[in-house]
């Protein structure tokens, strides 16, 4: 590839990222948008739903599309209360969101002092895309807990998830400056800058999440495709690598890092990685999709038509 090209393809990949960032929901969920890039099947019609752009959760990485079925266990409490919160705790392991909500919304009804159950209904909320009725929770219990600093992680996500990128650094910046630290919020923090275009402030926040967790499948992805988005495609490439080499790394990270290798050029590296987890059909509408994004004047608007 020639120095010229190299830089058109950086240019692209930054424009057709950063874009992502303004409609896809932040660092994990099940939404349309998500399984947009990477929480779908992986038989999914990626030709319409390309399954790379996108962050992960270092403390919520959901594969939805596990079959696991809740059974009855006759063995369960009389307490009603205790067998919720079995079944709840049951369905969160199980990545069920839909069930996890249900049974910590029951239990929030009866307890609405419960802090973790609140915590989880926001949460598993947020996962199914509901995020009015997340932000309603999360703001809830943030109220209550305000020393809690998921609650203020939760809440930027939804709120990033919402469109609402602005606000989300606002909520996360305060949870920082009352003392909240961490690979996770600092992950957050830092997408949701890039979320809002802010990429030069994003960086700092990406940085310090790595140092903190430098084997953190999910916070070594996110500080890579923020580097992609600012146009910095090799270390883009750097940084996905190692994060497919840490532990809990998926699909999501073999494509994120496909798509960066396609826009550099190496076609033949992205197809080794997206042949790994799609379906031939799928790998080949996705591998041409990437390709047709480095001659696009309007990446996003392919991006964005495609999802």
């Amino acid at each position: 590839m020639t120095r010229a090209a190299a830089s058109a393809a950086s240019s692209v990949a930054a424009r057709a990222l950063a874009s992502v960032f303004g409609a896809a929901l932040l660092l994990g969920g099940c939404s349309s948008m998500e399984r947009a890039f990477g929480g779908g099947s992986a038989s999914s019609p990626v030709s319409s739903k390309p399954p790379s752009l996108g962050f992960m959760s270092s403390t919520a990485r959901p594969d939805f599309n596990q079959d696991v079925s809740s059974q009855f266990n006759p063995d369960a409490p009389e307490d009603p209360l205790v067998y919720l919160r079995e079944a709840a705790e049951e369905a969160t392991r199980a990545r069920q969101p839909l069930a996890a909500a249900t049974h910590w919304s029951s239990i929030t009804r009866a307890q609405p002092e419960n802090m973790e159950a609140t915590y989880q209904l926001g949460r598993h909320l947020r996962l199914l895309g509901r995020n009015e009725e997340a932000e309603r929770a999360l703001r809830a219990g943030l109220r209550a807990a305000p020393r809690d600093p998921r609650f203020a992680q939760e809440l930027g996500k939804t709120l990033a998830a919402d469109g609402r990128p602005e606000e989300a650094v606002t909520v996360l910046e305060q949870a920082l400056a009352q003392g909240q630290d961490g690979p996770d919020l600092r992950s957050a923090l830092g997408a949701a800058y890039d979320y809002a275009g802010r990429h030069a402030e994003a960086r700092p926040h990406h940085d310090r999440a790595v140092a903190l967790a430098p084997h953190d499948a999910a916070v070594l992805n996110n500080a890579g495709l923020s580097q992609a988005m600012g146009g910095d495609l090799p270390g883009a490439e750097k940084t996905l690598r190692a994060a497919l080499g840490a532990p809990e790394a998926d699909a999501r990270v073999r494509q994120n890092l496909a798509l960066v290798l396609s826009l550099q050029g190496d076609s033949a590296g992205a197809e080794r990685l997206l042949r790994r987890d799609l379906a031939r059909a799928d790998a080949d509408r996705t591998l041409a999709f990437y390709r047709s994004l480095v001659d696009q004047p309007d990446a996003w608007g392919a991006i964005r038509r495609s999802n």
